[in-house]
C-alpha cells in the first residue's frame, strides 16, 4: 500500500505540473485542491488518477454538490470595524464560542487572544450564524453562513464565466466552478484592499485551500513585499495531497516534527529553505489525556457498510467490548449518514451485550476513515485502533511516516503505536505572546 500511496503523489504533482504553463494564467495550479476527507469534484479526479472502479452517480452527484456549494457563500457579507495601520495581518478561521464579551477572540489555532499581538490585523473566516455581540477594531469577519438561496442566475454566471476553460482542460474547468475556487474569489476581492506596503508578514493556518494560495499570488502579481507565513496546523492526514508545494504557496511553512519536514521535502515538493519546525503552537503538553472509549467519526463517511461490518468483526473476535464505547460524530459534519452509523452502532450494543472482561484490545481509541487526530492521540501515547475505508487514502504508512508502526487486523482494520514520541508532532508549551511571529519567521 505504501508503493501505491507513493506512486499516487507522483501522478498527482506531474497533473499539477501540467497547469504552470502560461495558459493557465493567472491562476495557474492555485486553484486545484485534492483533499481525502471530503467528496467533492477533486475526490473524482483523484478516483481517475487512482484508477478505482468508475461509480458514474457518485461522480456526477459529488460534482454537482461541489458546484450547489456556492450558494452557501453568495449572500456572505463583511463585517469590520478596523482602524490604524498594521504591520501584521493573520487570515484565521473563529466560531462564535471563541469570541470573549469584549470583542476579542481566542485563536484555536495558535494559543492567542487578538489583542495580545500589537500591530496586528486579525481577518476572520466566521463559521458561525450569529454574529459576536461586539468586535474589536483589529479584527474583520467575513461571514458566510447567511441564509441560502438558489440563485439560478448567478449558478449559470458561474458556469459561463469559466466555460472557455473547458476547451483548455476539462478537469481545470471543473476545479474552476468548485466552491474552493468560488470562495477564493470572492475571499481575495474583500481581502485586498487591506493589502499594501505597510504590511510586512502575513501568517495563517495552513491548509493548501486555493484562496490561501490565491493569497500568495495577489501579493506576487501586486509586487507587494509581504512575508507569507503558513502553519500546519492539523496533525499529517496520511496521504496530504492537499500540501503538495503548488506555483503560488507561502514563502515559509511552519511544521511541528522531523516527518512532516522529511515527507515535504521528499514528497510533497517543498524545499529545505522554506521549511521550519517548531513545537505545536495549537496541541499543548499539559493537555490531558483522555480518558474515555470513543469512536470517532470522520467528516465525510464513505462506505458504511464496510464499517459496520468491520465494527461488528471486532465485537464477534473478542477484540472490543462495545458496551464501553461512546460514539463521537465529527464537529463540523451534518452528514445524515454518520447519523445512520452512530444509530447503527447503537444497536450493536443492544445485540451484542456480552459483560465479559477478557477482550484483546482494551482502552483502544477507534478512529474511522481518515483522520490527522489519529497522530495526535498517538503522541498523547493513546491506543489507537483505524477502520480505513479506502486504505489508500486513509492508511498510515512507515514510507512516508517513518514513526509510526503498523499492525494489520484484518482487510480493513489496523492497529498504530509510535516509535518514537515528537517526530509527527512535537507537543507546545504556551508561548510568549510577542513571540509569534518571531518564531515563524
Amino acid at each position: 500500500m505504501e508503493n501505491s500511496q507513493v506512486y499516487l503523489l507522483k501522478n498527482v504533482k506531474k497533473f499539477l505540473s501540467k497547469f504552470k504553463k502560461k495558459e493557465f494564467h493567472p491562476k495557474y495550479n492555485s486553484n486545484l485542491y485534492f483533499v481525502t476527507t471530503t467528496n467533492y469534484v477533486g475526490s473524482y479526479i483523484l478516483k481517475r488518477l487512482s484508477k478505482f472502479n468508475e461509480n458514474f452517480f457518485s461522480n456526477i452527484s459529488w460534482i454537482v454538490s461541489d458546484f450547489l456549494g456556492n450558494l452557501n457563500y453568495i449572500n456572505y457579507k463583511v463585517f469590520s470595524n478596523v482602524t490604524g495601520n498594521y504591520e501584521k495581518i493573520i487570515v484565521t478561521w473563529a466560531f462564535k464560542k471563541n469570541f470573549l464579551s469584549n470583542g476579542t477572540f481566542n485563536d484555536r489555532y495558535f494559543n492567542v487572544n487578538s489583542k495580545d499581538l500589537k500591530k496586528t490585523h486579525w481577518f476572520v473566516i466566521y463559521m458561525d450564524d450569529q454574529l459576536p455581540k461586539q468586535i474589536d477594531n483589529n479584527i474583520t469577519i467575513l461571514k458566510t453562513k447567511t441564509d441560502r438561496s438558489f440563485n439560478i442566475l448567478r449558478l449559470l454566471s458561474i458556469i459561463f464565466s469559466n466555460f472557455f476553460l473547458i476547451f483548455k482542460n476539462i478537469y481545470y474547468y471543473l476545479f474552476s466552478i468548485s466552491n474552493y475556487n468560488f470562495f477564493s474569489d470572492l475571499f481575495i476581492k474583500e481581502f485586498r484592499p487591506y493589502l499594501n506596503n505597510k504590511i510586512k508578514y502575513l501568517l495563517m493556518p495552513y491548509e493548501g485551500q486555493p484562496f490561501q494560495n490565491s493569497i500568495k499570488a495577489y501579493i506576487e502579481s501586486q509586487n507587494l513585499k509581504i512575508k507569507v507565513l503558513g502553519y500546519i496546523h492539523s496533525p499529517p492526514l496520511a496521504l496530504p495531497l492537499n500540501l503538495i508545494h503548488k506555483k503560488y504557496c507561502p514563502d515559509k511553512i511552519i511544521l511541528n516534527g522531523n516527518d512532516q519536514a522529511k515527507c515535504f521535502t521528499k514528497y510533497l515538493g517543498w524545499k529545505k529553505k522554506q521549511i521550519k519546525i517548531l513545537p505545536s503552537f495549537r496541541f499543548l503538553k499539559k493537555n490531558k489525556k483522555n480518558n474515555k472509549k470513543i469512536i470517532f467519526l470522520p467528516l465525510i463517511l464513505k462506505n458504511l457498510d464496510l464499517v459496520i461490518d468491520n465494527i461488528e468483526y471486532l465485537i464477534k473476535n473478542k477484540m472490543i467490548n462495545i458496551q464501553e464505547y461512546e460514539t463521537r460524530n465529527h464537529p463540523a459534519s451534518k452528514s445524515k449518514v454518520n447519523l445512520e452509523l452512530i444509530h447503527k452502532i447503537n444497536k450493536l450494543k443492544n445485540i451484542y451485550t456480552n459483560n465479559s472482561s477478557n477482550f484483546k484490545y482494551k482502552n483502544y481509541l477507534i478512529f474511522i476513515g481518515s483522520s490527522g487526530a489519529i497522530i495526535e492521540a498517538l503522541e498523547r501515547g493513546e491506543k489507537v485502533l483505524q477502520i480505513v475505508e479506502l486504505p489508500l487514502f486513509d492508511l498510515y504508512s512507515q514510507k512516508l511516516w517513518p514513526s509510526i508502526s503498523t499492525k494489520k487486523i484484518n482487510k480493513n482494520v489496523y492497529l498504530y503505536k509510535l516509535k518514537k514520541k515528537g517526530n509527527l508532532i512535537k507537543l507546545g508549551n504556551k508561548i510568549k505572546k510577542k513571540d509569534l511571529f518571531n518564531l515563524c519567521n
